[in-house]
């Protein structure tokens, strides 16, 4: 700017030169692309996006720094396809790792929690326009990307992913051109088309309208609200309302258990309808609030009341009486183009709402804003980084619990990944919205497994058709070395009861424990030992293993000769076994010592389970690990072979075996860190499992447990079949304890949250099973809570010594277990 005045005292003139000089800023996250063959290595790409034209260097690892041990490879390339995007080509021998502390990433809560697997330093990119370089940007996140193909080139204005023939597999309805339109995509990955009927509809949703246990599809137009109801995959299309209507919401607004509409009308207005659950629909109230633009109904406040919010923005308090404006709440000051719910805050599962406002800025507001404990809430997305955004949408799409946002502009649908517990108030991230997925005027968006990989791929429609992204994190998450534990030995030492047994064979049941300490010295301290305490009285710990960083231990006969042989699952090297022989001298016991045969050095294990899984009648061992899970299979003849099972890398931190489908084998549960699904694995009858499909949440798995049903007089819930309880990782002083599952009822291995107390989080330990855990937070111990927690074990204690169809030493192991716990 140039500014020129007059001195006024001696008539003089001058000029002030203002020079203001723009330095280009990096989006973020990075985007990891790849090349088609499903492996990390050279042709996959990890694409820079800044907001001015640059130059590049011809060396990838000049443009780009991984995080520690992470690589771009042998040779890693530079190009530049569109302006503003640098793409660095990986080379031969690239390789991911964990990020690390959340600081090192910019994170803005505690532990990021296996965010993404890496995070990268952007370098050496020049304007090339003002020859100035990038300023100090921050440490980016590694994001997976996806590979984008066309489905459709005719307009679409509405999308959503529903399993209308229930077979486990989403379809995709559209409205095409006005058509009411299913979309299925097929294992080659392409698409079919189905005209279902109604023309010239603007919004669609689906329930189970009529109760009879298949989904049902509710649209909206100018000719009014229609009905398809589902006979085994045909529909019947019914009209309940002939006024013209826009946005639609199902959801069970009165709490009768038959879902409702609010219908948005074109005077801008809100109309509910009132569902009997036979597919009638009687409209009891309306509002004055522009719903044209989105919808979305939740329990913001957590009373049990279902709320609603509209994109005008207006937001409406739900209770026995009905909805009511939500006066004093905190909502955005101007327009609004687009809402959606977030999970954003992982650590607590509340929901939160989110807008997009026509001054590009996203707003953000929850339950805690309402109950008076702070004003609005801003995301973590700085005003003016989304312009020309339509329609925005969420999705959790790298699997670590939190919601990532979807942007809907003018040529893309953009992201903002998901950090953690967000937003953090008066936090800035000056960086804009990484372009995900390439599309002319997107209006609709959906989020559905696409090519059964167990992550989230993207859908969406706009002006120019339908565009699927296939999302490229199994490509991320099998290649990395995914997020390392803290080792021990910082901060207060961690003892653990990793197995129980009578391995001296004299009657006594005796414990493997890890803690802190040397032979030598008393108390223990210095290296970490690993020690065999016998059960009987007047009795020596024995020291083990020395200075290995032991995770876990099974007890299990591998060379048949009548003594419990021992293995120690090692967290950074190839795991140790222990071999029981007859002592040489006065000691009780003698081991003989080695590497475990076969073990692998990059194991890193966290779990180690003992079962007989192809029914043959030797025991076999399963190994939770931070990457590869395994199993090794008895020969009867001293030694444990590897099982050609495979299963996905994963961060495992326990293992439950247990017959959950009554046929008489051994499944399998995989407890695992926070933001990766815990999963039940099927058993064929051979010992090979495959992944049921079912999902145990995303919380931390410390612990594991089953057994059978405790009596009717326990807090505990009763049935036929067996329950299980995962202990979630133990929460901070100040948080709520975490609820521990179980299974609900006697014909489903479905889960759901329990109501009875939570316990306090702590190792479930039976022989071979368990693993460490933190030590619990302090709990206030009431007269009545340690009556209740007394009367529950000792219940839990009677169930185990009258359960049938388990051996003694099992029997045993759990009662020392309750009797320790109950101390």
């Amino acid at each position: 700017a140039t500014v020129t005045g007059t001195n006024r005292v001696a008539s003089a003139t001058f000029t002030i030169t203002v020079v203001t000089q723009m330095y280009p800023r990096v989006a973020a996250p990075l985007l990891f692309e790849d090349d088609g063959d499903g492996v990390l290595g050279a042709g996959d790409i990890i694409r820079i996006e800044t907001d001015v034209d640059v130059s590049v260097p011809s060396d990838g690892s000049d443009a780009l720094t991984l995080s520690p041990e992470s690589s771009l490879g042998t040779d890693p390339s530079t190009s530049t396809r569109a302006a503003g995007v640098t793409i660095v080509e990986l080379g031969e021998g690239a390789s991911l790792s964990g990020r690390g502390a959340a600081d090192e990433v910019g994170a803005t809560s505690s532990s990021p929690l296996q965010i993404s697997p890496t995070f990268g330093l952007v370098g050496a990119l020049i304007d090339g326009a003002t020859g100035l370089p990038l300023t100090d940007p921050p440490p980016l996140d590694l994001f997976p990307g996806v590979h984008s193909n066309p489905v459709s080139d005719l307009a679409t204005t509405a999308l959503i992913a529903v399993d209308l023939d229930g077979d486990g597999d989403d379809e995709v309805v559209a409205i095409v051109e006005g058509q009411l339109t299913r979309l299925d995509r097929h294992a080659t990955g392409s698409w079919s088309s189905e005209g279902l009927g109604p023309s010239n509809q603007t919004a669609v949703a689906c329930s189970d309208v009529d109760r009879d246990g298949d989904l049902d599809l509710i649209t909206s137009g100018p000719d009014g609200i229609l009905w398809l109801a589902q006979q085994s995959g045909s529909f019947t299309i019914e009209v309940f309302d002939g006024t013209a209507g826009g946005a639609i919401a199902v959801a069970d607004l009165d709490r009768d258990g038959d879902d409702d509409l609010l219908v948005a009308r074109s005077d801008s207005t809100i109309e509910q309808f009132a569902g009997d659950g036979s597919g009638n629909f009687i409209s009891v109230a309306s509002w004055p609030a522009d719903g044209s633009a989105g919808i979305e109904v939740l329990d913001l406040d957590r009373d049990s009341w279902p709320d609603f919010a509209t994109a005008e923005p207006t937001l409406f308090r739900g209770g026995p009486t009905g909805f009511t404006p939500w006066t004093g709440a905190p909502l955005p000051t101007v327009p609004c183009t687009s809402l959606t719910i977030i999970d954003s805050d992982r650590s607590d599962q509340w929901k939160s709402l989110l807008w997009a406002t026509a001054d590009a800025t996203l707003h953000r507001i929850d339950g805690r804003n309402l109950a008076g404990q702070g004003g609005s809430y801003v995301a973590d997305i700085t005003g003016g980084l989304t312009p020309s955004t339509f329609t925005i949408g969420c999705a959790d799409l790298d699997r670590d619990g939190g919601d990532d946002v979807l942007l809907l502009g003018s040529d893309a649908v953009r992201l903002h990944a998901s950090r953690g517990a967000l937003p953090v108030p008066g936090l800035e991230v000056h960086s804009a919205a990484a372009r995900l997925l390439a599309i002319t005027s997107p209006l609709a968006l959906c989020t559905t497994d696409l090519d059964g990989d167990g992550d989230l791929d993207v859908v969406a429609g706009g002006s120019d058709g339908i565009v699927e992204g296939i999302n490229h994190l199994d490509v991320i998450a099998g290649s990395a070395t995914l997020e390392r534990l803290d080792t021990p030995g910082t901060g207060q030492p961690i003892t653990s009861i990793l197995a129980v047994a009578d391995v001296l064979r004299d009657g006594q049941l005796d414990r493997i424990v890890r803690g802190p300490g040397s032979a030598t010295s008393v108390p223990p301290t210095d290296l970490p030992i690993t020690w065999l305490v016998p059960g009987a009285d007047n009795s020596s710990a024995i020291p083990l293993v020395s200075g290995a960083d032991v995770r876990s231990a099974a007890l299990l006969d591998i060379d048949r000769d009548g003594d419990l042989d021992v293995v120690l699952g090692v967290h950074d090297a190839i795991d140790l076994l222990l071999i029981q022989v007859a002592a040489s001298d006065d000691t009780e016991v003698e081991f003989v010592i080695s590497e475990f045969p076969g073990g692998h050095p990059s194991d890193i294990t966290n779990a180690l389970a003992v079962a007989d899984v192809n029914r043959d009648g030797i025991d076999d061992l399963v190994q939770g690990c931070h990457g590869i899970n395994r199993i090794w299979l008895g020969d009867g003849a001293g030694s444990l072979l590897a099982s050609p099972q495979l299963f996905p890398s994963d961060v495992t931190h326990s293992l439950l075996l247990d017959d959950f489908d009554r046929d008489g084998d051994l499944d399998l549960v995989s407890g695992n860190s926070t933001g990766r699904h815990n999963r039940i694995w099927i058993n064929d009858g051979c010992g090979l499992f495959s992944d049921s499909g079912q999902v145990l949440g995303v919380m931390e798995a410390r612990s594991l447990a089953s057994g059978v049903p405790v009596p009717v007089a326990s807090p505990m819930p009763c049935g036929s079949m067996m329950d299980r309880v995962i202990s979630p990782q133990p929460p901070p002083p100040t948080a709520n304890p975490p609820q521990p599952w179980r299974s609900p009822s006697a014909t489903s291995t479905s889960m759901a949250t329990s109501t009875w107390p939570p316990l306090p989080s702590r190792d479930c330990e039976c022989s071979g099973m368990s693993t460490e855990s933190s030590p619990p937070p302090s709990y206030s111990a009431t007269p009545s809570t340690i009556a209740w927690y007394c009367s529950m074990w000792t219940a839990m204690a009677t169930s185990i010594c009258s359960a049938p169809a388990v051996n003694s030493a099992w029997k045993r192991g759990w009662l020392a277990e309750i009797g320790r716990t109950t101390a």
